[in-house]
């Protein structure tokens, strides 16, 4: 079934109008017509059923046939460093597909890839289009908060209440499940991935510092992206496989809307 993002502040409605954009993609695109079923995410966790009402190709309407709510994945967040084009747009993709909470690139002082203040909102919005996709793609009816790239130290003063931890390689690295296991409560979990050539000295000492665990995701050098998604799929599945807090708060996520 094709898949659309619809408005938040329109769900509860008995019939929505698509944005110009998804009309334009559903009825030039994909070729739709009047009755055909679709699926609509609001981004914040809410799925609707129904059919095409009205065909035009600036704003589709579509008559809404049932509600329901997805539960919300468990409660992990990724800040990742800041890495070359396509294979940052294929993190931020996986991260969506797998349910990821937040991502929150990262300029370090490693970091090949610097975003200029003048092109912020461009990055943004490729990204924001790469996880509407994803979400589509996959029926996430969870939309990621998208932030904008920030030095670890803004990252850090910003960040939400929660386990900190860092994909590291130093021996003295545990295993996911046994972090968690030390961890009393956990309400949310961010997953910090470093550049190609590591943090510098002055930023392990930050995350330390800042109470981060240094987590292992194996002993071999995983790409940026490889240990990110890598990372999210480990921590996702131990918080599944236990009862926390922030599970019994499912819908209290702060995903976005589209």
């Amino acid at each position: 079934m094709h898949r659309f993002f619809v408005a938040p502040e329109q769900v509860g409605a008995e019939r929505v109008t698509l944005d110009s954009d998804e009309s334009h993609h559903a009825i030039k695109v994909l070729r739709l017509q009047y009755g055909d079923t679709v699926e609509l995410l609001d981004g914040a966790g809410r799925i609707l059923e129904g059919r095409i009402a009205s065909t035009d190709r600036r704003a589709v309407g579509i008559e809404v046939s049932q509600v329901r709510r997805q539960p919300a994945p468990p409660p992990v967040a990724l800040a990742p460093a800041l890495i070359k084009g396509r294979a940052m747009d294929w993190m931020i993709q996986k991260a969506t597909e797998l349910g990821a909470t937040a991502i929150s690139p990262l300029v370090l002082d490693r970091s090949v890839v610097r975003v200029a203040a003048t092109e912020a909102d461009t990055w943004m919005g490729g990204w924001r289009t790469t996880c509407l996709e994803a979400c589509k793609q996959c029926g996430n009816a969870w939309m990621p908060r998208l932030d904008p790239p920030r030095t670890l130290e803004a990252f850090l003063h910003r960040r939400r209440p929660g386990l900190l931890v860092v994909a590291s390689l130093l021996p003295e690295a545990g295993e996911a499940r046994r972090i968690l296991n030390s961890t009393e409560a956990v309400e949310t979990v961010t997953l910090v991935i470093g550049p190609e050539g590591d943090f510098s000295e002055r930023e392990s000492a930050a995350l330390l510092a800042a109470g981060a665990r240094p987590m292992s995701l194996g002993p071999l050098v995983l790409r940026a992206e490889t240990a990110a998604t890598a990372g999210l799929a480990v921590l996702q599945h131990e918080l599944a496989c236990r009862p926390i807090k922030a599970r019994q708060n499912a819908g209290e996520r702060d995903g976005q809307g589209p």
